[in-house]
């Protein structure tokens, strides 16, 4: 032994082991018990959570169902209006045939009557498109 140091020899006997391994296990019990009365929390905090995403997502789908539907009608209206357009730059030049008017001077002078316009975003209903129609005053969805 070296001058200054102290060995000091501990024995446990059976009963002092028995007591921490009994210590430690009412430890790791208690811990278990606490982790039981969080649980509930955590779970229903969880649940809250997937509610408010699973309410969120429904919306989502509800917001772009609506979008396409309009979208569609729209596309119908455009081609109807384009259809119509035809019709009557048709008829248009069978009149000017038919009251012998110059081709180049009628051409020029002819209206479209169907103008697309820019996309616009339009505030109340969320529609990215916006269309006029000349001939017929017709409004767009």
């Amino acid at each position: 032994m070296s001058r200054g140091s102290v060995r000091v020899c501990i024995r446990l006997t059976p009963l002092a082991l028995q007591l921490i391994v009994q210590r430690n296990q009412t430890k790791r019990i208690e811990e278990q018990e606490n982790m039981k009365h969080e649980w509930p929390t955590k779970v229903s905090s969880l649940m809250a959570d997937l509610r408010v995403a699973k309410d969120k997502l429904r919306k989502a789908k509800e917001r772009e169902s609506r979008v396409e539907h309009d979208s569609r009608k729209l596309h119908e209206q455009m081609v109807r209006l384009q259809q119509k357009n035809k019709k009557l730059q048709g008829q248009l030049a069978t009149h000017e045939r038919a009251s012998g008017a110059g081709g180049n001077r009628a051409k020029k002078k002819m209206v479209r009557l169907f103008v697309p316009c820019r996309a616009v975003p339009c505030r109340a209903s969320g529609m990215m498109a916006h269309c006029t129609c000349l001939a017929g005053g017709v409004q767009p969805l």
